[in-house]
């Protein structure tokens, strides 16, 4: 009795053992690959120089945003870095080409290669490639010279950003620091990082304060709201302000009216 109980046993271990790397198995995620590295190509004149792959923490001309580094020169919130440029140098004559992979195009995202100059970031006149059968974007555009070159990512096509049909809306508040906007996004989960821009004020004389880009957690406040503290204003007379909120790889432009008070009637 002993051995069978203990070659049933046996069996039942190889059975858990078993459904324990299956299940290990099924809870693997596999990461999408990574856009391949730029690359520059020889057109004209110089044939041979150096290029160097440089990674976005010793990019020149950035700033922190969102814990993230991105262009400076641009709005914050709407140019961001691709995480890899590329650094020419021995070019002394001619041409080449500079080309560097992305992803996004099918939801909106364009953008140009860009230079350093030591003061900004120009951007060259670019050629985008949807390539077939890839997940990936090419971006090209000729360049003349060394320097230090990346592709500065933007939202090219509105048209084609994820939208939200989520009954999101718009609502004001206030504390010692004044009136500030928040959004309801009860759809989102708290935690839920959501960044609020400015568009419009109608009429825009009548306005003053936020005219910017800020991000807010879902839940700082209260569950399901995103209060952005940073967004505050005041009005001379009612106005309708347009906003763009993005969270959750969506977004919506929201109008709310402010600066209207409710005329209490008279008894009687």
């Amino acid at each position: 009795m002993k051995k069978g109980l203990s070659v049933v046993a046996v069996g039942m271990l190889v059975l858990s053992l078993l459904l324990s790397v299956q299940s290990s198995a099924k809870a693997v995620m596999i990461e999408p690959p990574s856009p391949p590295d730029p690359y520059v190509t020889p057109v004209s004149g110089d044939m041979e120089f150096i290029t160097e792959l440089l990674p976005v923490q010793q990019f020149p001309g950035a700033q922190e945003y969102n814990q993230m580094l991105v262009p400076v020169g641009f709005p914050l919130g709407e140019a961001q870095f691709l995480d890899t440029g590329v650094v020419v140098s021995g070019m002394d004559s001619g041409t080449a080409t500079a080309c560097f992979y992305f992803t996004g195009a099918e939801s909106g995202w364009g953008g140009k290669v860009g230079v350093w100059n030591g003061t900004k970031w120009v951007l060259l006149a670019t050629t985008i490639k949807n390539l077939e059968e890839s997940p990936n974007s090419l971006a090209c555009a000729p360049i003349t010279g060394n320097g230090t070159y990346v592709f500065i990512r933007y939202v090219a096509d509105t048209s084609l950003l994820p939208q939200c049909n989520f009954g999101w809306s718009l609502s004001t508040d206030s504390y010692e620091g004044g009136t500030y906007f928040y959004a309801h996004l009860h759809n989102l989960p708290d935690g839920t990082l959501a960044t609020l821009t400015f568009l419009n004020a109608v009429p825009l004389s009548n306005y003053y304060g936020f005219d910017g880009t800020t991000s807010e957690e879902v839940g700082n406040y209260v569950p399901g709201d995103a209060d952005f503290y940073d967004a505050t204003f005041e009005t001379e007379g009612p106005v309708l302000v347009t906003l763009r909120v993005t969270a959750g790889g969506c977004t919506a432009d929201l109008q709310i009216n402010v600066g209207t008070e409710l005329i209490e009637l008279p008894e009687g």
